[in-house]
Formats: structure tokens, C-alpha cells, sequence
């Protein structure tokens, strides 16, 4: 809960600081063309801190829900996680794969199974000292639906060719699962990484799943510098902030944040900005994501830095919801 804590006041403090530098730069003398029309763009684009706050608190609550982000193609799942420990007949920890059955009940003895779940063979059990770890749930994904509705659910297991150990296990954690599953259904979260190492190349992942990049030292001149594919542009102009511009090209959405990890500027003074438009206002002719920092003419982002543009997907039912609703 401390961390949950933290995670808000620091986004809280990041605001009021956006919030300062923006009045700041408010106050100055007119800005460029190019400039303005960026800086104008996103304040209309920008997602609101409530945006914000809500998907940082929804990846802090529901881990499942950031699992798009650690592997973009996993279906999504309900799981259970459950640690043991095997021991022989003489009380001797057991270490080594060990063929496991798993099965769920809505009583404490007798009955007929809710859900099993095999982790045999090729998916047998890894056994450390007596001590073992599974995610129930990752082998049969029937899981939440098998439970819902259940108040109380009991755990048989079977090692080997034994018979189910006694008493089953009575299960805490369902609430937490099927709570996590409902959030991930409604939110689903894409992730597109880009970064620079310590050359001039822009490497970007997008929408396509496939890297692209820009080098930079092949841009001579002012004005706009694209890569091959049309999926990386670059701004350059004297006397103005430099731009890089991404493709958001078969992003479910484009309302998106802007995350970094690693950014070896100190946070009072990153001035990153940013805008994500679909197409009308951006180089490349189609939807992009538009970053620039505050008073700098060369690339706006680090070496070794990595970063990523955070787009939600939301289910079309909650958009139409939202759209009867007058919102």
C-alpha cells in the first residue's frame, strides 16, 4: 500500500511541476511557428492526469493487467498463484521435476472437480528443497469461468500416482484473481518501446511489432528527415526544439502517455512534451505520437534511455457506454 502511495504523490508532484512550467512557459516572449503549433496541439491532445492516475493505479492494483506489456501476444488469463512444499515418507525435501494434479472444489470433501489442471510431463513441476511455485490457471484457461460465482473454492492435489492429499487446501486469494481478470477485460494496454544507444539511431517497436529506426546522422539540413517506412520522422530547425515523430499507425487507440525509465536528467528539469494526433497534423500523414524537450535543438531523448508510448484499448461496449451517456 506504501508503494501505491508513493506512485500517486510522485504523479501528483509531477503534475503541479507541468503545471508550473507550463504557466512559465506561458509567460514567455511568442514562440516559433513550429513550436507553437506543437505546444497547442498538446494541450488539446495530451491525456488528462486522470488518465494518468487511473492506469498507474490500475497496473499497481491488477498486475495482470500489465501483462500486455511483458508479452504483447499472451491471451489474457485468470491465475491463482499457490507455493507448496513436497516432502517423501521419511519427511526428506524432495528436488526435481514431479508430475502434479490440481483440481478445484466448491467443497472441503467428496464432490465433483470445478476445474483441473495437469502439470505432467513436459509440464511437470519443478521441485527445489521441497519447495515449488505454479501459477494455476496458466495451462487450463477455463479458470475464471469455472469460479465465478463461487464464495468458496478448495484446492485437491495429486502427486504422482498417490492419491489427493487430505484435507484440500481452502483458497484465499479467488477475490483478488477474479477481480484482476474483470479489470483486464475491460483495460488492455499496449506498449511501444523506442530508444537510443550511444550513436545517432533511433530504434522504435511500434504498432507492427517489428523494429524500425532513423539514423539521425544521415539527417543533413533543416527541416523534416523521415526513415524508409514512413514510421520515424525527425524536426530540425535553428533556434527550435527538435521533434521526433512516431507512428501510431494500427494502434487500437491514440490516446496515449508518454513513460520513461532511466532518464539521466533530473525530473525538475526533463521538460519532455509531447502530442499524439491521428493523422491531420502530423509529417508522416497518418496517426503519430510527437515528443520534443524543452530547449533542445538536437534529439530529444537520451542515450541508454528507454521509453514507451502506453495506449489503452477499451472494449467497444465501454465506448459506447460512454458515448449514451453524453461523454
Amino acid at each position: 500500500m506504501n508503494k501505491q502511495k508513493g506512485l500517486l504523490t510522485r504523479l501528483g508532484e509531477t503534475l503541479d511541476q507541468w503545471r508550473a512550467e507550463r504557466r512559465a512557459m506561458a509567460r514567455e516572449a511568442g514562440p516559433v511557428e513550429q513550436q507553437g503549433r506543437l505546444r497547442r496541439l498538446a494541450r488539446h491532445l495530451v491525456p488528462n492526469l486522470g488518465t494518468l492516475i487511473a492506469v498507474a493505479a490500475l497496473l499497481l492494483a491488477f498486475p495482470s493487467i500489465a501483462a500486455p506489456l511483458r508479452a504483447p501476444s499472451a491471451p489474457s488469463a485468470c491465475l491463482i498463484s499457490y507455493q507448496g512444499r513436497l516432502a517423501d515418507a521419511e519427511g526428506n525435501p524432495i528436488t526435481g521435476k514431479v508430475n502434479i494434479e490440481f483440481r478445484l472444489y466448491d467443497v472441503p470433501t467428496g464432490g465433483v472437480p470445478l476445474w483441473e489442471e495437469f502439470w505432467t510431463g513436459g509440464n511437470a513441476v519443478d521441485v527445489s528443497d521441497g519447495l515449488f511455485s505454479v501459477m494455476l490457471g496458466s495451462i487450463n484457461d477455463t479458470l475464471c469461468s469455472a469460479i465465478e460465482g463461487r464464495d468458496e473454492l478448495y484446492l485437491g492435489i495429486t502427486v504422482g500416482t498417490d492419491s489427493e492429499m487430505e484435507p484440500r487446501v481452502q483458497l484465499g486469494s479467488v477475490p483478488f484473481a477474479m477481480v484482476a481478470e474483470t479489470a483486464n477485460r475491460l483495460l488492455s494496454l499496449h506498449a511501444y518501446r523506442f530508444w537510443r544507444g550511444d550513436d545517432k539511431v533511433i530504434h522504435y517497436y511500434g504498432p507492427s511489432g517489428t523494429e524500425v529506426t532513423l539514423d539521425l546522422g544521415e539527417c543533413s539540413g533543416e527541416g523534416w528527415c523521415c526513415n524508409a517506412t514512413n514510421d520515424i520522422c525527425y524536426y530540425q530547425h535553428s533556434g527550435q526544439d527538435s521533434t521526433l515523430e512516431f507512428s501510431l499507425e494500427g494502434s487500437p487507440s491514440i490516446t496515449c502517455a508518454l513513460f520513461h525509465q532511466d532518464d539521466d536528467i533530473p525530473s525538475s528539469s526533463k521538460g519532455l512534451y509531447f502530442a499524439t494526433d491521428g493523422g491531420n497534423h502530423c509529417h508522416m500523414g497518418k496517426a503519430c505520437a510527437r515528443l520534443s524537450r524543452e530547449g533542445i535543438q538536437d534529439s530529444p531523448i537520451n542515450i541508454w534511455t528507454t521509453y514507451y508510448w502506453l495506449c489503452p484499448e477499451v472494449p467497444s461496449y465501454v465506448t459506447r457506454a460512454a458515448e449514451d451517456a453524453g461523454h
